[in-house]
């Protein structure tokens, strides 16, 4: 299954990776260099980063600190009354953990320079803001690994263009960094390395590597506990191998139990907090309007409306599902888990009553799962550059093309061209090719509903 490549030709995909991180370095230091505090009171990065200073600088899990004042604070932090009438935090705490490294960074150079250690400063800005460089690195190398692991390199190389610059995933690893969807892009794919590194051979350091990060991927959103779809079925292609790999996680119950012990470590100090300001472990901190239709999922919209259709505004995944179909004439062992996946992980998605996901450039939500649906996007590329020239060529023009209009789309959601969740037919077609939106283009918005 594996095309071999000499070392040598391992250089353009390492020199992707380090063009990537300048990118993203360089439009990082832009956002600070103009000090966008607002990102600390957008509302799910102010929740995610709450518990950090609620903690560690001012001992108030119950975050009354915000009420009393909110100017010195930038942001009343807000959050639902629990029935011992204390206020939760609204998500869950494994953002917090993934942002600490720099936040303990920020809190030290603002005690010893002359900026407030409140937790909210421009230190803690720029950690913020910052952070995600190094989880974004480790993500791009472990892509790398998996798709040289099965591809050559011209492939690797192009497949991480794709997903890249070719997707949302370029605007939330540098303008929107805070926000948690290419942080769980970096740890679902080592997630995937570690599931195929365990597969091949089951040892304790893979155990204990997918347990920890299988832990803090759901912690980070708990709809994404459907990743473990892709390590119980992960080279299965028959009913008869499901009956196999229960059979191995049973005989293997030392691995299985590290992995769902490790698991349940990492979700340890969320059952306590949710234990203090609710005096339940278990708790919905979302108020009740929040919910899924899974009786009526809003698959159609989510896929292609102009609202924020996924397939409209990142069109190259388009491959990557028809790549799923040469998974299954090419590459059989991963076709029933990332089709599995697939199918579940879009299902669970747009089964959110705000299916848009609130305000975003394209849906936000599927970001996440680029890692696993960069193997049918390889895949399909690979396909394409072994038939003959006009098909091979046709599909390098429209690739090209596609990753050009996404980093215009990109801009165009930067100077307000595409509005964050009011989109409608008229305004797209209106702004369509214009990098900044017009006279009439406000006046074909539509307000989502509430």
């Amino acid at each position: 299954m594996r095309i071999h490549a000499g070392l040598k030709n391992s250089l353009p995909s390492k020199l992707l990776i380090a063009v990537i991180i300048l990118v993203v370095f360089v439009i990082d230091f832009n956002n600070v260099k103009y000090f966008r505090a607002r990102l600390m009171s957008q509302s799910d990065v102010q929740q995610y980063y709450t518990y950090l200073p609620a903690v560690f600088i001012y001992h108030d899990l119950a975050i009354t600190y915000s009420e009393w004042n909110t100017e010195e604070y930038h942001v009343c932090i807000w959050g639902l009354l629990t029935p011992i009438g204390k206020r939760a935090v609204m998500t869950t705490m494994g953002m917090s953990m993934l942002y600490s490294p720099t936040f303990f960074i920020s809190h030290l150079v603002a005690k010893l320079s002359d900026y407030e250690a409140n937790g909210y400063s421009k230190p803690y800005f720029f950690g913020l803001q910052f952070n995600y460089i190094i989880y974004l690195l480790i993500g791009l190398i472990f892509l790398r690994k998996i798709l040289k692991k099965y591809f050559d390199e011209l492939t690797t190389t192009l497949t991480m263009v794709a997903v890249f610059f070719g997707t949302n995933l370029f605007n939330y690893a540098s303008y929107d960094a805070p926000f948690s969807h290419a942080y769980e892009f970096s740890l679902l794919t080592v997630f995937l390395y570690c599931t195929i590194k365990w597969h091949e051979k089951p040892v304790l350091w893979s155990s204990l590597m997918l347990g920890l990060l299988g832990g803090l991927i759901t912690l980070i959103r708990p709809t994404n506990i459907v990743v473990l779809v892709i390590l119980f079925l992960w080279n299965v292609v028959s009913w008869a191998d499901i009956k196999e790999r229960v059979r191995l996680f049973i005989c293997k119950w030392y691995w299985t139990g590290t992995i769902a012990l490790f698991f349940f470590i990492i979700w340890i100090p969320q059952f306590l907090y949710w234990k203090f300001i609710s005096g339940q472990y278990l708790y919905y901190s979302y108020d009740a309007s929040s919910h899924f239709d899974f009786f009526s999922p809003h698959i159609i919209k989510g896929l292609f409306s102009y609202r924020k259709g996924w397939l409209l505004y990142t069109p190259i995944m388009i491959f990557s599902l028809l790549g799923i179909i040469v998974l299954y004439k090419k590459h059989k062992t991963w076709f029933i888990p990332i089709c599995s996946y697939t199918i579940l992980n879009i299902y669970i998605v747009l089964s959110w009553y705000c299916w848009w996901y609130g305000g975003s450039y394209g849906l936000r939500a599927f970001i996440d799962s680029y890692s696993i649906l960069a193997l049918p996007l390889a895949a399909f590329t690979a396909w394409a550059l072994k038939k003959k020239p006009f098909i091979k060529y046709s599909y390098l023009t429209v690739f090209i093309f596609l990753i050009v209009f996404s980093i215009f789309q990109t801009a165009q959601y930067r100077n307000g061209a595409i509005f964050y969740d009011h989109m409608t037919k008229k305004s797209y077609w209106e702004t369509f090719g214009k990098l900044r939106p017009t006279a009439d283009f406000y006046k074909y918005l539509d307000v989502p509903p509430k």
